[in-house]
């Protein structure tokens, strides 16, 4: 929160000190994420050798921190930590014979990693496999609203909303998340999220 307020006070020095942090195997790996996070917002600030220290984490990393490796490198340019990311979740989609949670996976991945058409694909072919859960329903609803929205293909994102079931106070809260605040602006959509016309 304090580098969102403050992003000018990131530089090289702090990158340093966040990728130690990310490479401390004694803070948990939700910390360790959380922190990881931090580092991929401020890639301008990168020294030269991040890179491969996130390379050689990758290999050496708790599936979970892999991931979030793998794909802060990917959003850095990084077509080979790209390629290790999606084959593996494609060949798992391939080769499941219920797909839906796999296909879930892959375009939560995509959304993370920024593209956006391709996880709505996922995501509307992971609804046509068919989703048992409500919950489940709830949540790649949501997905796709968000990539909808980050697409900016309001009306597609404001139907996927109306299917997610949420509440008005969710729907509200849901309009000052960064995905969705452009849409939440737009005169035309504020009611999606449950707000009154200015």
């Amino acid at each position: 929160a304090w580098y969102m307020a403050c992003p000018e006070a990131f530089d090289k020095k702090h990158s340093a000190a966040i990728l130690s942090l990310v490479e401390y195997s004694r803070l948990s790996t939700e910390k360790r994420l959380s922190v990881l996070q931090v580092l991929s917002a401020h890639e301008r600030q990168w020294g030269s050798n991040t890179k491969k220290s996130l390379r050689e984490l990758a290999k050496r990393g708790d599936p979970k921190l892999r991931r979030e490796v793998l794909i802060t490198l990917t959003l850095s340019g990084d077509g080979n930590a790209r390629r290790e990311l999606i084959q593996p979740l494609e060949a798992e989609v391939n080769n499941s014979f219920f797909t839906s949670d796999s296909l879930t996976d892959l375009a939560q991945v995509h959304y993370r990693i920024r593209e956006y058409r391709d996880a709505i694909k996922y995501y509307k072919r992971s609804i046509a496999d068919g989703i048992y859960s409500t919950s489940g329903r709830r949540d790649v609803n949501l997905g796709l609203a968000r990539c909808y929205a980050l697409d900016k293909k309001y009306r597609d994102a404001q139907k996927s909303l109306e299917r997610t079931g949420m509440s008005l106070d969710e729907l509200a809260e849901l309009a000052e998340h960064p995905d969705f605040v452009e849409m939440a602006a737009s005169s035309r959509y504020r009611k999606a999220f449950g707000l009154d016309e200015d």
